[in-house]
């Protein structure tokens, strides 16, 4: 089978503090190239990913990772503890952050290396999807590797300290010079450039990169750019929303595979929906994965496609 995609990214490990609760209910798992992981998992088998962790990653992510079938063993163990934060709710839902050990956060910058990959890249390979900020330096040495060894390589693009910078849209188009995919949502596109208004002014700009890009837009679904066109996909809730978090992890890395795997950009789009979908039924990582989940998805796919294919599914 081999490690046909590996995702890398954040590990890090969710207390969640209900609203007027003082003490940690319950501990989530997640990260965001955990969650990427598990998106491509629902299609591919041979699924493995590296990332940079605590010595007591077994005990927080061990159970998960053999159950899902997931190929953790690229995971380097640089840190006493994995990084733990407290997701403290407020009574509009929304949440702050504390942080246990701060210590042990990694720079954007340097969350994913050439360093980290090398060891799991092999002829079985076909795809590279990662979650850091976009540093050309480092891009340009994954790309090396990827190129290497015949891969593709994605990445959901990390954009927090570009916010506002005067030389984001040169940044981007270096970047894409190393890339064969990328994504980004609404809010980020807005933090990297300012003088967007609105999600048409974004598609407007992305188009002009002439490289795959998920745009992502949460409720209002996604669009998948491709060949100098944008296919839309509405959002879906074929399984039912209980936690939303990690659907832009998940979604994008399949629709990374979806469209490494020779599906049109149309279906990729709805590919990475479903993924959105079946993400959020679950209260953090998904957990159930096989034969039956997978012919599902494809086939909610199909199902979107069919209905879409004749109205074009483009602005």
């Amino acid at each position: 089978m081999g490690r046909r995609y590996i995702t890398a990214g954040s590990v890090i490990i969710d207390g969640i503090i209900l609203y007027g609760e003082d003490e940690v209910s319950g501990i989530r798992i997640g990260g965001g190239g955990i969650y990427a992981s598990s998106g491509i998992r629902i299609f591919e088998d041979g699924v493995a990913f590296a990332g940079y962790s605590g010595q007591d990653f077994e005990q927080y992510y061990g159970g998960w990772a053999r159950s899902s079938g997931i190929d953790c063993s690229g995971v380097v163990k640089k840190f006493p503890h994995t990084r733990l934060v407290d997701l403290v709710y407020n009574q509009e839902g929304t949440f702050s952050t504390r942080d246990h050990f701060p210590e042990y956060r990694i720079p954007l910058a340097d969350m994913v290396d050439a360093a980290l990959l090398r060891p799991l890249v092999d002829g079985s390979t076909r795809g590279v999807h990662i979650l850091a900020r976009p540093v050309p330096e480092n891009l340009a040495e994954i790309y090396s590797l990827a190129r290497e060894k015949g891969v593709r390589l994605g990445t959901e693009l990390e954009v927090l300290g570009l916010a506002g910078r005067s030389d984001n849209r040169e940044l981007l188009f270096e970047l894409c010079r190393y890339l064969d995919f990328f994504s980004i949502n609404l809010y980020e596109a807005k933090l990297m450039f300012p003088g967007l208004r609105d999600s048409k002014d974004a598609l407007e700009l992305l188009l002009e990169f002439q490289k795959p890009c998920f745009f992502r837009m949460g409720t209002d679904g996604a669009y998948l750019l491709a060949d100098g066109r944008a296919y839309y996909s509405p959002m879906l809730d074929d399984f039912g929303t209980k936690d939303p978090t990690g659907c832009g992890n998940s979604s994008t890395a399949a629709a990374f595979w979806a469209l490494n795997e020779g599906y049109g950009p149309l279906e990729a789009s709805f590919i990475g929906a479903i993924t959105a979908s079946l993400n959020a039924s679950y209260e953090g990582l998904i957990t159930e994965y096989g034969p039956a989940v997978r012919q599902r998805c494809l086939e909610l796919a199909k199902q979107q496609l069919e209905k879409q294919q004749n109205q074009g599914g483009q602005i």
